[in-house]
């Protein structure tokens, strides 16, 4: 989560137009990598909080409204991280377009 806050800043303030589709696939799957590892702790929360043995003062461990906010961080870091897929998609689909209409304004040129 910290990486994709640091791409994310990289990607407003200091990154060219032609590293833009490579920094939010990043962002992506960087998410994904976060989201996976947040899904794995809530599941060994969830399963292991009321032992005895996985963590001291075991009457105190319940899953609480705290536990949900956690499971909802999760599932809206996938949600962002396919927004993030889907939108370097778009913008490279667009420099494609853009790429091949600029190359249909001159068609005297020749290609070799």
């Amino acid at each position: 989560m910290l990486i994709a806050i640091g791409l994310v800043l990289m990607y407003l303030l200091c990154i060219d137009d032609y590293y833009r589709v490579k920094v939010l696939r990043w962002i992506g799957f960087d998410l994904i990598v976060a989201g996976a590892c947040g899904t794995i702790a809530l599941i060994i929360f969830g399963a292991q909080g009321d032992g005895r043995d996985f963590m001291p003062d075991w009457e105190q461990n319940y899953l609480s409204w705290s536990f949900g906010l956690a499971f909802v961080g999760v599932v809206f870091m996938y949600v962002v991280a396919v927004l993030f897929i889907v939108e370097a998609r778009i913008m490279q689909r667009k420099e494609i377009a853009r790429e091949s209409q600029e190359k249909q304004q001159y068609p005297m040129e020749r290609t070799v």
